[in-house]
């Protein structure tokens, strides 16, 4: 074989300018002509290569991604043209070539024009979400739906080239993939390891032996196979032969270890090496060692480096400026060799009727303490009837005009509730065929969870969307960074959201060696698609070769079709007016198309059209009490679980906040950090997103009287007494953002840049004597309010689905909130911000998730119960303490009540001897705490009790002058001792980490009522972590109660142990630092970083 032209391309070096600076202020309007512009990607090879090149037989262009719409040029002359980014291409160059230096150009196309060039002559609407400042075409072209916007990130609509482009010359078969499925034998006995080999042939194909081994299992099998051409389900124009074989692995049961959840057993991996031997050829198989060292270094090349990297990666300076290549020759013989890590597991999709699922799911009466043991949690819940969601079409927010303009138009009123699938009462399916009919499940509807080696797991996750607007920027770093992160809070499963992209192999080798469960969508969302042959084709073989490159990875538990594609039948008027039409097209893409191809590759892996989805076919697409779930409700009150439906898995569902502020302030100027700029709202793409954020955070928290004024003003724009329009225009041509207003009271006179600093000290609402110190702070309290509202969102909604997962009739077995991560420092659902910090949502969730957790409600007959969750196999015992504080309990003198009074930037941590209180402090915090109960219980494996439950009268008594607004409760749970190992055949000795401690925290009033005091937040004794060069412990410790107490370190990237916690009086806690990836730090540097804050410093208002 002769390898030649070897490179790998990121985008064009404008773009990735725009990548770098344009995530800034208002830089991606600046960079909206690069998205609209062609680009022409060329490279020249030397002359000296040709030679060798053409004396093979073949010679194949292979491209490993082009985004999206491209025309590929040889010498001057058209191959072939390329219009999805999600799959790799490969074109019969062989006639292409000429003697001397040859010339390769790829010419890509505006992805917005094309697209709509596909919309506009498609012979029906086939409609299309759009979120402000979107285009309104990403089902038109393969390419990720989010780089045309979203409602959490800008709209860049990248082009350029990515992964390795070369030319292959081969007379002989080459190997070139391989689908893996692995499942057992009918009768158990044996595991088969199938495997389907994919091949580039030579003019009148080959033959040969083709073999796959596991060293150490002792596996080995071959088979002489015969390879000729086969259509692909999308060849391009000039055709490839291709040619597939087929060999089989017999392995008996109790050879390989299995592969299990973390959590629930250890993650063997297996070195699966398939060869082909050509006829006529003697090969050496190669060790496993230089294969891995081969498959890392063709890896780096499809890895991309960051922005302002100079080489390497997934393309250098010279291949980004179409320069020359580096080049490359290896001579072969033929052999082809593949190396794939592999895991044995089997993964069933349970959905069986709920009376059925009991028997498994249900906690047995002898694994209670006593008869008289609560083990499982009865609200009574009562599902909240709420409307559907409607489409983008008339909402308020910024958008991009048809000739270019980002307006903000304020009027539309804010949707009601909604979950998906949307609710439709008078609207009705058209009737499948009658064998397929459904058939309703009992009364109370039917279950949906995973089974992982005959062992039901309660999935525990998040969302990912794309990392970066450019897919060439991520790296594998970031991904297991991100992963890491995950697995740091207690996750076991995270989603890859169907409107983004496939991502590297790296996340996936990850998720594989640390047992986190992946939900793989295929890269369709939120609107219908075309069904035409060609795009259906197109996605065929997008489809099939993702399935082959991720189908050796044990962690991908479960394949979709999509994200909310089914749901959104019912959002647009095209399809609500013509479903029948639609649902054909829907069945011809994603169950058909889509769904053939993962059945037909990967049959031990199950397969959902969609999520949410109530199963293939369903007359109640909208009842929770099937299929998986998608809930938001922004108007109701998220802290109170009446509002939540009875789901038996929630696959997606969240509320928003801002990033941190050292994340936010450094992507924004000074002038920005106001609700009432024009930047506050650029960054929140989400429709009506202030307001449901300020109207959320009134109901609990005091807001200063600016805020108060933003939200009163869109009320009234909501309800048409209000106007509010502002434009941005961007000229190509400049380099600035011009600003028209057409609000008098906005007052602006001028244009460019000094309007824009005018306009910082103008909006409405904002009062001119407020110094920019004081602006900031109150900014900074945004950001901060935004970030515990939030987490206490999160913590009501998780809480519950966790303790129903015990409930007769409901037993809920997943949450996966939206979402884990972000794409840009703007307003989103994130828990992790763009910037890598970990906001207050992700450490609740950490707790929340832990295998020990505890939730804490108050129930419809005014009694406060404590729910203990176990996520282990076996029962634990724990000693439960129950203890309620008053908020005001502590020595330190009263402060001032001018509203004035704040700490500057937000406090930072004071070293002291060791904590905040003396002997006087902690006498007075002893005297505001009363124990209110507490025992030793025992917990079932795998289930919630109700551990604790008393009237918030009864409880208020324990502590004289106790009100609902005076006190709160702490509950604590310890494991006890002695617990117990793990069942059998939980991987490695069988046993399970014990579990750490659990504590949560319940205010019973409003926090705006709290009388708070200042907390007096002391961090002293800064060390290294024993043995560790990477993490620094400190204590912190209050004088009086520091509700949410939250601490970061703006110049140190990195996590703690534990945070946005309440802080009791006088207990100091011992916090962990840990410096991300592995880096040092010293506890010197900590010290000088750490800034500590609480909800005192927040309602000074």
């Amino acid at each position: 074989m002769t390898r030649s032209i070897l490179i790998s391309l990121l985008l064009c070096a404008a773009h990735a300018a725009a990548a770098c600076d344009r995530l800034l202020l208002f830089g991606e309007l600046e960079a909206r002509w690069v998205a609209q512009d062609t680009w022409n990607f060329t490279v020249v090879w030397p002359s000296e290569r040709h030679a060798a090149l053409a004396a093979r037989a073949a010679v194949v262009l292979r491209l490993a991604g082009v985004d999206a719409a491209g025309r590929v040029n040889l010498n001057e002359r058209d191959v072939a043209l390329t219009d999805n980014s999600h799959r790799q291409w490969a074109f019969d160059a062989k006639r292409f070539l000429r003697e001397g230096a040859n010339l390769l150009q790829i010419i890509i196309r505006p992805a917005v024009e094309e697209a709509l060039l596909h919309k506009r002559a498609y012979p029906y609407p086939v409609p299309t979400l759009a979120a402000p400042g979107a285009w309104d075409v990403y089902n038109f072209l393969r390419k990720p739906a989010s780089d045309f916007g979203w409602d959490w990130g800008p709209a860049f609509a990248p082009a350029g080239v990515h992964g390795v482009v070369e030319l292959l010359g081969f007379d002989k078969a080459l190997l070139t993939g391989a689908n893996v499925d692995i499942s057992k034998c009918e009768s158990g006995a044996s595991w088969l390891v199938q495997i389907e080999a994919t091949f580039l042939l030579p003019p009148g194909g080959d033959a040969g032996k083709l073999s796959a081994r596991i060293e150490a299992l002792g596996a080995y099998a071959e088979q002489q196979v015969q390879l000729q051409a086969s259509a692909g389900a999308a060849a391009p124009a000039p055709a490839v032969a291709e040619g597939v074989a087929r060999v089989t692995l017999s392995i008996p049961t109790a050879g390989p270890e299995l592969w299990w959840p973390v959590g629930l057993g250890r993650q063997p991996l297996y070195d699966l090496v398939i060869g082909f031997e050509p006829d006529g050829e003697s090969c050496v198989a190669p060790s496993v060692t230089s294969l891995r060292s081969s498959s890392a270094e063709a890896g780096s090349r499809d890895i991309g480096a960051n922005c302002g990297s100079t080489g390497g990666g997934a393309g250098g300076a010279a291949g980004a400026a179409g320069g020359a290549a580096r080049a490359a020759e290896v001579e072969g013989d033929g052999c082809g060799w593949l190396l794939r890590r592999v895991g044995f597991r089997t993964v069933e999709l349970v959905t069986d009727r709920v009376s059925q699922a009991e028997q498994e799911l249900m906690p047995t009466p002898e694994d209670a303490t006593s008869s008289d043991q609560d083990v499982t949690p009865d609200h009574g819940l009562d599902d909240v009837a709420s409307p559907p969601i409607k489409g983008a079409a008339g909402q308020a927010g910024w958008g991009i005009t048809g000739d270019g303009r980002w307006v903000n138009a304020q009027g539309a009123a804010t949707k009601g509730a909604w979950w998906f699938p949307a609710r439709k009462p008078d609207r009705q399916w058209p009737q499948p065929p009658g064998h397929e009919r459904f058939e309703p499940a009992d009364a109370q509807g039917s279950v949906f969870y995973l089974r992982v080696n005959g062992v039901p797991v309660y999935a525990k996750g998040a969302n990912l969307i794309p990392l970066s607007v450019l897919p060439t920027n991520v790296t594998g770093a970031h991904l297991r960074r991100l992963l890491g992160d995950a697995l740091a809070a207690n996750m076991n499963m995270v989603r890859i959201w169907g409107g983004g992209v496939y991502p590297d192999d790296a996340l996936y080798d990850y998720a594989d060696s640390h047992g986190i469960m992946i939900w793989q969508e295929a890269a369709f969302a939120c609107a219908p698609y075309p069904r035409d042959p060609t795009f259906l084709a197109n996605v065929e073989e997008e489809v099939t070769q993702q399935v082959r490159r991720l189908s050796s990875h044990p962690s991908i538990v479960i394949w979709g079709g999509n994200n909310e594609v089914e749901a959104s039948m019912e959002w647009y008027e095209d399809t609500r007016s013509n479903l029948g039409l639609y649902a054909v097209d829907y069945a011809r893409l994603f169950v058909d198309t889509i769904g053939g191809v993962v059945r037909r590759m990967l049959p031990s892996t199950p397969y959902v059209d969609s999520s949410p989805s109530n199963g293939m076919v369903s007359p109640a697409l909208e009842d929770p009490s099937h299929g998986d779930v998608h809930y938001y409700n922004y108007a109701a009150d998220c802290q109170d679980w009446r509002h939540y439906p009875k789901a038996r898995f929630i696959s997606e569902y969240g509320w928003q906040s801002y990033p941190s502020w050292p994340t936010y302030s450094a992507a924004t100027a000074p002038e920005d950090w106001s609700l009432q700029s024009q930047m506050h709202e650029f960054r929140q793409r989400h429709p009506n997103g202030t307001r449901e954020l300020l109207a959320q955070m009134n109901r609990r928290f005091k807001l200063p009287p600016s805020w108060q004024n933003v939200l009163s003003q869109q009320a009234g724009a909501d309800t048409g007494t209000g106007h509010h329009t502002r434009e941005l225009l961007v000229s190509r041509d400049r380099d600035r953002v011009e600003i028209r207003d057409h609000d008098p009271d906005w007052d602006l006179r001028g244009s460019g840049d000094g309007a824009l600093n005018e306009e910082s000290s103008r909006s409405t609402g904002r009062s001119a004597a407020k110094t920019k110190g004081q602006e900031q702070q109150e900014y900074e309290s945004w950001i901060y309010l935004t970030q515990v509202q939030q987490l206490l969102c999160y913590d009501t909604s998780i809480g519950l689905w966790r303790r129903l997962r015990s409930q007769p009739g409901v037993m809920t077995m997943g949450v996966l909130y939206w979402q884990l991560n972000d794409i840009w420092a703007g307003a989103s659902w994130s828990s992790i911000d763009h910037g890598g910090r970990w906001k207050p949502l992700h450490y609740g969730a950490a707790r929340l998730f832990a295998p020990l957790a505890l939730s804490v409600a108050e129930s419809e007959d005014g009694a406060l119960e404590v729910y203990a969750i176990s996520d282990l196999r076996e029962a634990i015992t724990v000693d439960i303490r129950v203890a309620v504080h008053s908020v005001s309990s502590s020595a330190a003198p009263e402060q001032g009540g001018d509203g004035d009074r704040r700490r500057p930037h937000l406090g930072r941590g004071e070293a002291g001897s060791g904590g905040a209180c003396s002997g006087r402090d902690r006498a007075a915090a002893n005297a505001g705490t009363a124990r209110a109960g507490g025992a030793v219980v025992r917990v079932p494996g795998g289930a919630a009790a109700r551990v604790f439950s008393s009237s918030v009268e009864v409880l208020l008594s324990k502590l004289p002058g106790c009100t609902r607004d005076a006190c709160f409760v702490n509950v604590f749970a310890t494991p006890a001792a002695g617990r117990g190992r793990g069942a059998d055949g939980g991987g490695g000795d069988g046993g399970e980490a014990a579990p750490a401690a659990a504590e949560a925290t319940y205010f019973l009033g409003p926090f705006k009522n709290l009388p708070l005091r200042d907390p007096e937040i002391r961090t002293s004794d800064f060390e290294r972590a024993p043995g560790r060069g990477d993490a620094v412990t400190f204590v912190v410790a209050a004088r009086a109660a520091a509700p949410l107490a939250f601490w970061e370190a703006p110049g140190l990237a990195g996590r703690f142990s534990d945070n946005a916690v309440t802080l009791l009086p006088c207990e100091p806690r011992v916090i962990t630092f840990f410096a991300a990836d592995g880096a040092g730090v010293t506890p010197q540097q900590l010290r000088r970083e750490l800034r500590v804050t609480s909800l005192w410093d927040h309602q000074q208002f």
